[in-house]
């Protein structure tokens, strides 16, 4: 047994994920960018909050799933496998080999960073920095609190707090005065930020849309995708591919049963989309394709400098009016009361990258919006602003895709404000790759 899946089982063992150290390796630090002074500053940080016992936790949660899952399904499964599928989960002398059990029934940890803090790769540690040197700063500032340390380790709460720490420690790296949980005016209401800089002020109210259960799944079935057709060639041939469920399969994760059946038949959904892609490559025929049943998808040939690039899966929901609509019913509708009438608010909106992705969802919220804005002037004066956000990974750099939609009637014009330029220049010197692709490719 190698030394790392040593360390591996003994952090599974004792909650201890740290002592794996893979983020130390000499692999990571081989551009200079990095020093592993400040690597294991943060990864110290990271250890103090997510502690041994948090991942125990995490861990006996997924466990206990695991277990749960195996009990429903006797008389399902083959008596053998089942009896050594039991056997090893059941294991409590070794909870690393229980736990290697819950991925080969396809469960895992609810909490998205327990599997980056024992899994080595360039994308988790460039995750975890980000994520602790956001802890580190905001901590300097006095306003890490023990409610939002709690609500970063709760998994159900975890995206929406993280992304709120973004944006607050951005903000501080941008030399802002922010007071946290202003009072609106209107009642208790309480709004997320009150952001000043110099004479400009602004009232800043975060929120995050989370998928559905059946997008959630046709986003899981994305990555696994992704991660297939992984593949040199594919990679090499093409600049970028996106696609669409087709109807059929829509229509099939609206039931439990279809749900169940689509997860189980992932690994040939892969192997058909990959040869299916392979054999348009070869035969040059770039644009739109179908594979009845299953997707509609598009490959661009290779071009210039920004060549393989793969793009994720594109989630559309049935309907992108009514996905839309509910995103204005939960944030526009529903915050509204959050946000002060004497002071020019914005709200900044986490959602999946998929939507910044289609022009068509652009064009569809822009028009909602304008037509919502004009109808309810008075009400929705003091809000200038609402901004979509939404993070994916490209070339191992952290990137953020942005999309501001201005209020023409707001009361106040912002768009020239210092403290939005401050809010739009999220990723700093890095470029939104996929988004210029998509604005400047050609079939």
């Amino acid at each position: 047994m190698s030394n790392l899946r040593e360390q591996y089982n003994i952090a599974l063992e004792t909650g201890k994920w740290w002592t794996i150290q893979w983020y130390l390796e000499d692999q990571y630090y081989t551009d200079n960018s990095l020093s592993k002074e400040k690597v294991k500053n943060i990864f110290s940080k990271l250890g103090e909050i997510f502690d041994a016992g948090w991942f125990i936790s995490q861990r006996d949660t997924a466990l206990n799933t695991a277990r749960t899952w195996l009990d429903n399904n006797k008389g399902i499964i083959k008596k053998d496998i089942w009896t050594l599928l039991n056997k090893k989960l059941f294991n409590s002398d070794k909870p690393s080999e229980s736990y290697s059990m819950c991925s080969i029934i396809n469960i895992r940890t609810a909490h998205p960073l327990f599997d980056k803090f024992i899994k080595p790769g360039t994308n988790s540690l460039n995750h975890l920095i980000e994520l602790g040197q956001d802890l580190i700063d905001i901590e300097k500032a006095g306003f890490l609190s023990e409610k939002l340390i709690n609500r970063l380790k709760e998994p159900t709460e975890y995206v929406g707090v993280r992304f709120e720490l973004k944006i607050l420690a951005h903000l501080i790296r941008r030399k802002c005065d922010i007071k946290l949980e202003p009072l609106s005016g209107i009642g208790k209401s309480k709004a997320d930020f009150l952001i000043t800089k110099g004479s400009e002020e602004l009232i800043a109210e975060l929120k995050t849309l989370q998928l559905s259960q059946a997008s959630q799944v046709i986003k899981n079935i994305s990555g696994a995708i992704n991660s297939a057709i992984d593949d040199p060639f594919i990679s090499s041939n093409i600049s970028f591919w996106r696609s669409e469920p087709a109807y059929e399969l829509k229509e099939k994760i609206k039931t439990k049963k279809g749900l169940n059946e689509l997860e189980h038949s992932l690994p040939v959904l892969i192997k058909n989309i990959k040869n299916h892609i392979i054999d348009n490559i070869n035969n040059k025929r770039w644009g739109d394709h179908i594979i009845p049943g299953l997707i509609k998808y598009t490959i661009y040939s290779k071009q210039g400098e920004n060549g393989g690039i793969r793009g994720e899966y594109k989630e559309l929901p049935s309907s992108i009016n009514d996905e839309i609509n509910k995103l204005i019913r939960n944030t526009v509708n529903g915050s509204i009361k959050q946000l002060s009438k004497k002071i020019p608010a914005i709200l900044i909106v986490n959602i999946d990258i998929s939507f910044l992705w289609d022009s068509e969802y652009i064009e569809c919220m822009k028009y909602k919006l304008f037509q919502l804005w004009k109808k309810n002037m008075k009400k929705y004066e003091h809000l200038s602003a609402l901004i979509l956000v939404s993070k994916y990974s490209y070339n191992n750099n952290i990137i953020y895709s942005i999309e501001p939609f201005w209020n023409p009637n707001a009361k106040w014009d912002i768009k020239n404000y210092n403290l939005i330029k401050d809010i739009l220049n999220l990723n700093g010197d890095k470029k939104d790759i996929m988004r210029e692709l998509l604005a400047n490719t050609t079939l």
